[in-house]
């Protein structure tokens, strides 16, 4: 286990530094210096708020890469793997209808899909109006996403067309990627941007005193035409923090011209997002909350849903989510709860100031 932990260790300090090697937004260099003095990436500069909430509060991404990614040991590499963990909640949710996987260019039949088995397979379920999302089975913000589908006489990829032959080679391209159904999501979500799949992602904790599930963090994430079929907000979607209480997007922003804005509506679709009410969301959060009770062994997971007119899908999940969508209106270390987890399994290990001003101040 020790040499599991450490393995794990290793893996997310590999991110940590790749992350580094790629930043998405360009500050100074003594700007850039500071933040990683602290642990935290370059792009956390643009992304968190430190003025309004100060730099302590904030959990950091060496915290997140090197320490929370061995909070689920033995079980992150089940939960990160996109087609494992689809048929791991086969029973216990609503889950994509997965009809193949590529494996080294070659279409391969999944479970109850033996006639998946080909390109030609492939385009004529296209043919026959079914709208399908290929994505790898490892993968984060939004990567290596990209959907398919067939109309007027046309196969398109994420929107733009493409020929038979093209889509023949593109399969043939790919490698460890699942092919599944496009989730149709609700009508209130299709009101803000109908281009994407926009996605709840809701971070759930395994409190170590009670063995009870809570959910300490939630956002809805909204995409734009050029980010489709993907919601990523580093594409240019907005995303609003949600009470986790009362399923209310009470703040958003989005990213403009390198730089975090605070929004109040969709800026292509003009659509309401502060203020929005998620339809059911006591419903909702009772049932994911159930759900992380049911693998209340893995105590850190992060859920991508997407809610529906009837219920909601699980689209994927993973272990040590990307915290920027969380901590970007508001630090996890705001929250006493939130702190004692990662205060229990070693995630956290300074002295934070009193946050009772901060969250007064939020509050008012």
């Amino acid at each position: 286990m020790k040499l599991k932990k450490s393995l794990l260790t290793f893996s997310g300090l590999v991110r940590y530094y790749g992350r580094e090697r790629n930043p998405k937004f360009k500050v100074s260099l003594l700007q850039r210096l500071r933040m990683w003095r602290r642990g935290f990436c370059t792009d956390s500069a643009v992304y968190y708020d430190f003025e309004a909430f100060g730099r302590p509060f904030f959990l950091t991404e060496y915290e997140m890469y090197a320490r929370a990614i061995r909070i689920n040991t033995g079980y992150t590499e089940v939960m990160n793997n996109k087609l494992v963990f689809n048929d791991l909640l086969e029973g216990l949710a609503r889950t994509a209808t997965v009809y193949g996987y590529v494996e080294k260019g070659k279409i391969r039949p999944h479970r109850g899909y033996p006639e998946f088995c080909s390109s030609d397979a492939l385009m004529q379920l296209l043919r026959e109006g079914q709208l399908l999302l290929c994505k790898a089975f490892v993968g984060s913000r939004g990567q290596g996403v990209f959907s398919l589908s067939y109309r007027d006489g046309h196969y398109y990829k994420s929107g733009e067309t493409i020929t038979p032959e093209e889509l023949e080679t593109l399969i043939q391209s790919l490698d460890q990627y699942m092919i599944c159904d496009f989730i149709e999501q609700a009508d209130y979500s299709n009101e803000v941007c109908a281009h994407t799949g926009n996605t709840i992602k809701v971070l759930t904790m395994i409190d170590p005193e009670t063995n009870e599930a809570f959910i300490a963090a939630a956002a809805h994430r909204f995409g734009t035409t050029k980010s489709q079929p993907v919601d990523a907000y580093g594409e240019g979607g907005v995303c609003g923090v949600i009470d986790p209480e009362t399923g209310v997007i009470y703040d958003a922003f989005r990213i403009a011209e390198g730089k975090r804005v605070k929004v109040t509506h969709h800026h292509e679709t003009k659509a309401p997002i502060v203020g929005l009410q998620i339809p059911r969301w006591s419903e909702f959060r009772e049932e994911v909350l159930a759900l992380a009770n049911k693998l209340s062994y893995v105590k850190y997971i992060a859920w991508d849903t997407i809610l529906q007119n009837d219920g909601f899908t699980v689209v994927e999940g993973n272990t040590n989510s990307n915290i920027a969508i969380f901590q970007a209106l508001k630090p996890l270390l705001l929250e006493e709860r939130n702190r004692a987890f990662y205060r229990h399994h070693g995630v956290l290990r300074r002295k934070l100031p009193d946050s009772s001003e901060i969250q007064e101040r939020e509050h008012s």
